[in-house]
């Protein structure tokens, strides 16, 4: 509840930057906001759906996008305005020189969750398998890659990385077998 009222809030005081127009959602420029099906951006769907964003004179289109390093490449390109995403993809992003930046973070963690198949008992189990991560550069791959480093694995050299996309693309390759572990996310 605390991270729904804290986007709410955010996108309230963006609405507040913004002169005030008495005007229709037509007259208005649309604004599009990168989402990703995460929980997270739940609170900006609800806000367009309840009309908050048109009651403060905003056109907020909501965009689904599969990955936070997706939508920071979006940033980067011009084709999004702004979006809410994990800080390590614009960290990534702007180490490799991409001109994109951070406002706020409004967790100080991330809870990523390493899921594997139930013959799994160990991590060290996981050199030779494959595993998933939403996107390269994705929240999910950095907590992956830490995780492995700090178990002692080279997550270069000792398995493979696949980019799956959605949660659900993720646990359908557990089920099949074709991934041993998956990094999963609920923000």
């Amino acid at each position: 509840m605390i991270w729904f009222k804290l986007q709410i809030l955010v996108f309230i005081s963006v609405a507040l930057l913004v002169p005030n127009r008495r005007a229709s959602a037509q007259e208005l420029r649309r604004i599009h906001y990168g989402t990703t099906a995460s929980p997270s951006h739940l609170p900006v769907w609800v806000a367009k759906d309840a009309g908050f964003f048109v009651q403060y004179g905003l056109n907020v289109e909501p965009v689904q996008i599969r990955g936070g390093s997706l939508i920071t490449l979006a940033i980067i390109t011009g084709d999004l305005p702004f979006s809410g995403v994990g800080a390590e993809s614009v960290v990534a992003a702007r180490a490799a020189g991409g001109d994109v930046v951070l406002l706020a973070c409004p967790v100080d963690a991330d809870p990523v969750y390493l899921i594997t198949r139930p013959e799994i008992k160990s991590a060290m189990e996981l050199k030779g398998q494959a595993s998933a991560v939403t996107r390269y550069g994705s929240t999910t791959h950095f907590y992956l890659r830490a995780a492995l480093k700090y178990v002692g694995l080279d997550p270069d050299r000792d398995l493979m990385v696949l980019q799956l996309g959605s949660g659900t693309e993720m646990v359908a390759a557990l089920d099949s077998g074709r991934i041993a572990a998956a990094a999963l996310t609920t923000r």
